[in-house]
């Protein structure tokens, strides 16, 4: 497989320079049709070409085709262009069988020209099989890609249909009359209107696992606030002169970061 993506990456660098030479030289346009009927004669004078299946190598020209329909659909709506590029080694990561040249049978796949192997199927295959794309990852595995035709079976339908709205007095109203109420879980959080701001807030932003006494300590300091008294400052925090109100405190204990709002 990887030797059919360098044949693969040939065809496409070629059928893009001459479709680029032909232009700049000439100013003609060279269709899908005309770049498809030059890969027989490829094949004369690069007879390695024969080890891939042909509808894989049109495929190759339908891609250059695209690419160029893209480019020109870009310039038309006045985007950045992106002109087509030229494919590095390495850099063709895949190749199409549009309708035939390969076969699934249970956990074997056939490909013409390549043989037979096994693969790991992630879900049954349901439907008629149309084009099949074999990918190779970044970091070398390969996919089998499988584009099916099938009549999707209907939904099953249910009596039951409720309307959904969010809101913000209430969290959402249902179209039968029902409301969810607002959790408000950041209101919730805040302190008692009783407790003045100035007493301070503390909140743990750790850099990593507490020990049992900070955290402990850190739940004492919260209870202390709620009830209305003042929390004893940490032995750790340090201050230039005296913070006024409505500034932030960095307190640093060994293996964290405070922020106190004073």
């Amino acid at each position: 497989m990887e030797q059919t993506l360098e044949m693969c990456r040939w065809v496409y660098n070629e059928t893009l320079a001459m479709r680029k030479n032909a232009w700049e030289q000439e100013h003609k346009h060279i269709s899908y049709y005309e770049s498809k009927r030059q890969i027989p004669l490829w094949k004369k004078e690069h007879p390695e070409l024969s080890n891939v299946y042909s509808q894989v190598l049109q495929d190759v020209s339908m891609r250059v085709d695209l690419a160029f329909k893209a480019f020109f659909r870009r310039v038309k709506s006045g985007e950045k262009p992106g002109h087509p590029r030229f494919k590095g080694k390495g850099r063709y990561d895949s190749f199409t069988y549009p309708q035939y040249g390969f076969r699934l049978d249970g956990n074997r796949l056939h490909l013409s020209k390549i043989g037979d192997m096994r693969v790991v199927l992630h879900r049954p295959v349901e439907g008629m099989i149309k084009p099949l794309t074999i990918r190779r990852s970044p970091t070398g595995k390969w996919y089998a890609c499988f584009s099916v035709k099938y009549d999707p079976s209907p939904a099953p339908q249910k009596e039951t249909v409720v309307g959904i709205d969010v809101g913000l007095e209430s969290f959402a109203t249902l179209s039968n009359g029902e409301k969810i109420e607002n959790p408000r879980f950041f209101r919730k959080r805040e302190l008692p209107s009783g407790v003045p701001l100035r007493h301070g807030l503390w909140l743990c932003l750790p850099t990593r696992k507490h020990s049992r006494r900070r955290r402990e300590n850190s739940q004492k300091q919260r209870k202390e606030l709620l009830n209305g008294k003042k929390p004893k400052r940490s032995s750790h925090a340090s201050t230039n002169g005296s913070p006024t109100d409505g500034s932030i405190l960095l307190i640093r204990p060994p293996g964290s970061w405070w922020i106190g709002l004073v």
